[in-house]
């Protein structure tokens, strides 16, 4: 079911902590795990103010820090999900003076520090640096001057630092700071996340969005990072309510009703119900959902009653996905099954809400 989720915005944290901040300000959502990467996957949709705009978007958690991690399991998401962008999200550390605790920290650019050369006595650092999308970056600057209005948190943009180290030591930013004059922030997954996102054949756009914890020095501590993902997944959920961030036409929501169709078979004959000419279907966007039996069959005859009934409980209980999407959808059901299997499948669907 996950390649057939039409998901626009993966949005990747972590630690637990960040991607509970954000599922207590997103809508409902559901927990999807991918049979192909292991990866679980919160989903939901967000209305626009735009009319018949949506976004659908997909929450996932590395569960632990460092840009690794955040490159694999980023793109074992793009590659599951599709997705035309992908956020990082959760805390990160400003250089003091630059940003406030609690304030939010958008990126121009990525600064990975970790890649060097060591010679006697000596540590030469060779940054990499990846730019975040420009689209993305003057979507969220043009929206960010209307949110700071009546907050006491601000909004402010400026290079990342990335590595693998928890830096809690004024010198070591001064270093940094030799390298990047203009660094605001610092943190351990976005350099990750957004090769990932630049080496994949689909090439989503890429930024992040952290919320100021601390100022990686001496007086580092926890007290601030309940309010800085609180005001983050905030920033985050009204850039997206806004209609600032651009949907392809082919994410729009059609005008049509939406038919949830499914197709059961135990004898392959195959056809559509969306090339029908039934007149009375014109008036729908058809989904369909197969139920393929036909594999268990042989000369009319049931060889495998079992599998077939797992089949079947597998395919109608994906039906909770249709309706995540589309929860106004219509259903119906056409084929040609064996009797016993399509009463089965009626007494499935009824016993849903």
């Amino acid at each position: 079911m996950i390649s057939n989720r039409n998901v626009n915005l993966l949005i990747v944290t972590a630690l637990t902590e960040e991607l509970e901040a954000l599922l207590a300000h997103f809508p409902e959502h559901e927990a999807v795990h991918s049979p192909v990467s292991n990866q679980t996957y919160y989903l939901g949709s967000l209305k626009t103010e735009e009319e018949g705009v949506f976004h659908s978007w997909a929450l996932t958690c590395l569960y632990q820090m460092g840009n690794a991690d955040a490159a694999i399991v980023t793109a074992n998401a793009i590659h599951d999900l599709q997705p035309q962008f992908v956020f990082m999200f959760g805390i990160a550390a400003s250089v003091k003076g630059r940003a406030n605790l609690g304030d939010i920290i958008v990126p121009t650019h990525i600064f990975y520090y970790e890649q060097a050369k060591i010679r006697a006595g000596e540590t030469e650092i060779r940054p990499q640096s990846y730019q975040v999308d420009s689209l993305l970056h003057s979507r969220l600057a043009n929206f960010a001057i209307s949110y700071k209005v009546g907050k006491s948190h601000q909004v402010v943009f400026g290079p990342f630092a990335a590595g693998e180290k928890v830096i809690s030591d004024r010198s070591t930013i001064e270093d940094l700071l030799g390298y990047e004059p203009k660094l605001l922030g610092i943190e351990m997954e976005s350099y990750g996340v957004a090769k990932a996102a630049a080496k994949s054949l689909a090439q989503p756009r890429f930024i992040a969005i952290r919320g100021v914890s601390d100022h990686a020095d001496e007086s580092k501590n926890d007290e601030w990072r309940e309010k800085a993902l609180s005001n983050a997944a905030s920033f985050l959920l009204s850039f997206l309510q806004s209609g600032e961030l651009p949907v392809n036409e082919h994410r729009k929501i059609s005008t049509k009703q939406i038919l949830v169709a499914i197709h059961h078979l135990s004898i392959n004959q195959r056809a559509s119900l969306a090339s029908s000419p039934i007149a009375a279907l014109a008036q729908y966007e058809i989904k369909e959902l197969l139920i393929d039996q036909t594999d268990l069959h042989k000369n009319g005859r049931l060889l495998d009653p079992k599998e077939a009934v797992n089949r079947q409980e597998a395919s109608i209980s994906r039906l909770k996905d249709f309706y995540s999407i589309y929860p106004q959808a219509s259903l119906a059901y056409f084929g040609l099954a064996h009797i016993p299997l399509i009463f089965y499948a009626g007494s499935q669907i009824n016993r849903q809400s």
